[in-house]
């Protein structure tokens, strides 16, 4: 009996199937829609009664020009601007899962903007069915997704589907798999249905040194008895859309504002006045934030290990911050897995990555008392294990002879 069998068989009729699943000479490719017809019905008909609302704003400002209308139409003809990029995102977004002879690539988004990943099929850990983020609200139907762990990024294909889709998927990907990976472990996990949190693992020496990861954004540069390990900066695609965001977000919520405050102008009130003051710091905040979005091009994180210190430089433009931690009394460097079925990834303020990164794992550097003295967040734990590589055999007796 196949292992399949383990899980209850749902009715899933042709039509509402969102599969596609093709087989040609660059591999299995297993296609996803993404979008709801449902909510393109929705935005299109509310974008036809917005364009009519807009119409009349603009005969408005043709009418009888004021500062006060500029600003009421300011957030208006912002969603009437953004609604068709929502409708498309609708209609052709897109999840593709690419499974070749030598690599594993995942592609989500719609066309030329969406973001693509590729691993080596080595270094596939995991693929098993976990609970999805939503439910249907036609049925009360649990949702599933298909989490694919690896030594680099993880990501969670097919969010959302019901379970008959996840266990074909799971099934087709099962015949083409290894069954089992260098330790012996089976890759495709047929009962577990969520993940437990890893637990944390001391890294040491590995057998044979290891190179930096394919794709990732750190680099490092060895001179005498420094290592540094430098962010790139993000990719211009990758910033420009999260500028066009903000940007966005920040016309909608700021022009509503303006409008209020024009008012507040024209005819002072105290009740207006004190009512206005927590959405003003909320807008003050997204330009605040819309700057330091801006700023991302010439913001770099680095790491700088010695046989004595260690130091973090923040550097912005020819702005730096340096923070310095005692490597004295390190006691082991441990890799921790801070991924989970529902949201990969963690931020901190000592994350080397700011934009569009769902890197699971961190790198805690801890001494003799079990504090930590420094931990690296936002690693895939190829990274981290090759940065552990790197330090461990630079610094090893320096820093644990203890």
């Amino acid at each position: 009996m196949s292992a399949l069998a383990a899980y209850p068989t749902l009715p899933l009729p042709a039509y509402k199937s969102k599969l596609q699943i093709v087989e040609d000479e660059s591999g299995l490719h297993v296609r996803r829609r993404v979008g709801s017809n449902g909510i393109v019905v929705f935005l299109s008909l509310w974008w036809l009664f917005w364009t009519f609302g807009c119409g009349v704003l603009v005969f408005l400002l043709i009418d009888h020009p004021s500062w006060g209308t500029v600003l009421f139409a300011i957030p208006f003809f912002a969603l009437w601007v953004g609604t068709p990029f929502l409708i498309r995102c609708e209609m052709w977004g897109m999840e593709e899962l690419v499974l070749g002879e030598v690599a594993l690539s995942y592609r989500k988004g719609v066309r030329k903007f969406a973001r693509q990943w590729t691993v080596p099929r080595v270094d596939i850990r995991r693929v098993c069915i976990v609970f999805g983020d939503l439910r249907n609200s036609e049925n009360e139907l649990e949702l599933y997704g298909l989490l694919i762990k690896t030594h680099g990024e993880s990501f969670i294909f097919a969010d959302g589907a019901q379970l008959p889709e996840c266990k074909t998927i799971l099934e087709i990907l099962a015949e083409r798999l290894e069954q089992a990976d260098r330790d012996g472990d089976e890759i495709v996990d047929w009962d577990q249905r969520h993940i437990a949190p890893e637990d944390v693992e001391i890294v040491g020496i590995s057998d044979v040194p290891r190179s930096q990861p394919d794709g990732s954004r750190i680099c490092c540069a060895q001179a005498d008895d420094t290592s540094q390990f430098t962010s790139l900066p993000n990719s211009r695609r990758e910033i420009v859309l999260a500028v066009v965001g903000v940007a966005f977000l920040n016309l909608f919520w700021n022009g509503i504002v303006g409008v209020f405050i024009y008012k507040l102008i024209t005819d002072f009130e105290w009740l207006l006045f004190f009512f206005l003051i927590p959405f003003e710091v909320i807008g003050v905040s997204l330009i605040g934030y819309f700057v330091w979005m801006l700023l991302t091009p010439w913001k770099s994180v680095s790491y700088a290990f010695t046989s004595h210190n260690i130091g973090r430089r923040f550097r912005l433009g020819r702005f730096r911050r340096d923070r310095y931690y005692d490597a004295g009394r390190l006691n082991r460097i441990e890799l921790r897995w801070t991924d989970n079925p529902q949201v990969l990834g963690d931020r901190d303020k000592h994350s080397f990555h700011e934009l569009g990164d769902d890197s699971p794992c961190s790198l805690a550097f801890v001494d003799n008392d079990n504090r930590d003295t420094l931990e690296i967040f936002s690693l895939t734990e190829a990274e981290a294990r090759w940065m552990a590589d790197v330090l461990l055999r630079g610094y090893h007796g320096d820093w644990f002879e203890n």
